[in-house]
């Protein structure tokens, strides 16, 4: 946990340097074709953020390249707040947030919400309720224990491969 501001949770904001631990992946490990070409924190205008660049190449079982984020030895703990925060930007195409928690056994295991980002830094707020559960052990999201935060690129099955710039540059709950 970065900070407390009035009620906030400050997990990121690269100030000074970046408090989570961050890396990029994508389906090759499951033997899927996208690619993450890059990612490294940049600085532009004075705005410190995280960039993920790459390709999403979909396969039979469609195609994505995640950045996820995670506080090594512990947790990102959004207790009782209500919703993720998160100053980000992208180009376009569908984008997903993927929450794990310790119910999350298996690999592909997360709660899932979309991410409607657009090209310019926008502030989105995602209700923690909007988080499904996909293949997770039952039981509701605990917002106390959430282990990482990932942001994905996604592609259908059948949908044309695109190129992927994702930045992120902010994360709290509130």
């Amino acid at each position: 946990m970065r900070a407390r501001v009035e009620g906030i949770e400050i997990f990121e904001d690269f100030v000074p340097e970046p408090s989570l631990r961050w890396e990029a992946f994508g389906d090759e490990s499951l033997g899927g074709r996208s690619v993450v070409a890059s990612s490294a924190v940049f600085e532009e205008d004075g705005l410190r953020f995280a960039r993920l660049e790459g390709r999403v190449a979909p396969s039979r079982a469609g195609g994505f390249v995640q950045l996820r984020a995670w506080k090594p030895g512990g947790r990102l703990d959004a207790g009782c707040r209500t919703r993720l925060v998160v100053v980000a930007r992208a180009l376009p195409g569908f984008h997903a947030i993927r929450l794990r928690t310790p119910r999350c056994a298996l690999p592909w295991s997360c709660y899932a919400a979309p991410f409607p980002v657009g090209t310019g830094w926008t502030e989105l707020s995602i209700p923690f309720d909007a988080f499904e559960a996909e293949d997770v052990e039952p039981g509701p999201l605990e917002t106390g224990l959430i282990r990482s935060v990932s942001f994905v690129a996604l592609a259908a099955p059948g949908t044309p491969r695109r190129e992927v710039r994702l930045d992120i540059a902010r994360v709290h709950a509130e």
